[in-house]
């Protein structure tokens, strides 16, 4: 793909990378500029054009130039740099007498200087101390009207979302309408909001339409929203409204583990007690379970709890498993209720009490525990058969 001194050759800016070819591909606006250096206001207005290619999602921007010595070449990569600051990849191909040379590096702004130098050492350097001012002219002040432009935007977002949230929690009138709240969460959901996405979720959740509720935590999650990819999560591991999947449910757990989101941990070590991915682990499980509870994780006691009940990679002590029951009590786990009534129904761990075990159950029976529900049916029936 070589060319010859003094004929143009392509540079791609694209949302992924910048490349060479010799014929630019997709959707793209292609920059000719033969025989001479451009000129800084020539510079300036492909910045420009570029900018606003950009706006309209064009997938590539390409810039041709020939080879030269002059420095106004090595401003015109630096700009080119600064123009793609942020994107995940970068080529920059020069053609010099000896032939071509390539240097593929993921940069930013910052290291276009380092970048430019290493292009330039088989030729003389250019001097981009000089061109620093002017880049900064060229696109500081449109940076800084973009970057404003999108907080306040973001700021009227927040604002709308949380007049919904008010609606929504009843906060000013005392009564939830959550019915009330969707056209305002789907009016900050468009502005860009990903917590207006989370909420719209949670309403339809409620209201057991997982459709709906999938696919604006999805959306939520596509935004960067850690709690959208958590409720993606669940509905992969429980199979709501899509298929049942742990292996893709594993991945969104195991990337929230890694940013250390709360509830992460605590699906972890399921993954690892039960093996839904791979080999049973218990001794890892216990490793999750334990970083989850000391994170403030209260669920994660009762999965303790019941481990050394059992004595699941680990020595088997009931005292020990009811005590991490309690704590999952105080964290108000519906199952702690459940593990503790049969605790004091059965004697394991504590002195058998089976006025505690009905107490138990029932707390754990309001919460909508099914395991308690059945308890305390039997356990009363056996009294009025007494």
């Amino acid at each position: 793909m070589g060319c010859k001194i003094g004929e143009p050759y392509y540079l791609h800016l694209s949302n992924k990378r910048i490349s060479r070819t010799e014929k630019p591909e997709g959707k793209s606006y292609i920059f000719e500029h033969y025989e001479t250096s451009p000129s800084d206001e020539q510079l300036c207005a492909y910045a420009n054009i570029i900018r606003s290619l950009r706006d309209l999602s064009y997938e590539c921007f390409v810039i041709s130039f020939i080879d030269t010595d002059d420095d106004k070449l090595g401003l015109a990569f630096y700009q080119m740099y600064a123009i793609g600051n942020g994107l995940l990849h970068v080529e920059v191909g020069i053609e010099t007498a000896a032939g071509p040379e390539l240097y593929g590096k993921e940069c930013g702004v910052e290291e276009a200087i380092e970048i430019m130098n290493e292009v330039s050492k088989s030729r003389k350097a250019p001097d981009v101390s000089k061109w620093q001012d002017m880049t900064q002219d060229v696109f500081g002040e449109e940076e800084k009207r973009r970057r404003e432009e999108k907080e306040q935007a973001e700021r009227e977002a927040e604002r709308i979302n949380d007049i919904g949230w008010d609606i929504h929690q009843g906060l000013t009138s005392g009564v939830q309408d959550p019915d009330a709240a969707i056209p305002y969460y789907e009016q900050a959901a468009a502005m860009g909001s990903s917590v207006a996405m989370v909420n719209l979720g949670n309403i339809y959740e409620d209201r057991e339409d997982y459709k709906q509720a999938y696919y604006w935590y999805n959306e939520a999650a596509l935004a960067g929203n850690e709690t959208g990819a958590y409720n993606v999560a669940n509905m992969y591991h429980w199979g709501w409204h899509v298929k049942h999947d742990y292996k893709k449910a594993y991945e969104y757990f195991k990337m929230l583990y890694s940013r250390y989101y709360r509830g992460a941990a605590f699906y972890m070590g399921l993954y690892s007690e039960y093996g839904y991915v791979g080999k049973t682990d218990y001794k890892a499980a216990l490793e999750y379970y334990r970083e989850g509870l000391d994170s403030g994780d209260g669920y994660c006691a009762v999965n303790l709890g019941r481990m050394y009940c059992l004595g699941l990679g680990v020595e088997k002590d009931v005292r020990k498993g009811f005590e991490y029951y309690l704590q999952g009590y105080e964290a108000d786990d519906p199952l702690a209720c459940a593990n503790l009534g049969y605790c004091y129904e059965t004697g394991q761990g504590v002195e058998q009490d089976e006025k505690e075990a009905l107490r138990y159950y029932r707390e754990g029976a309001d919460m909508g525990d099914e395991n308690c529900i059945a308890a305390l049916s039997r356990l009363e029936g056996e009294s009025s058969n007494e």
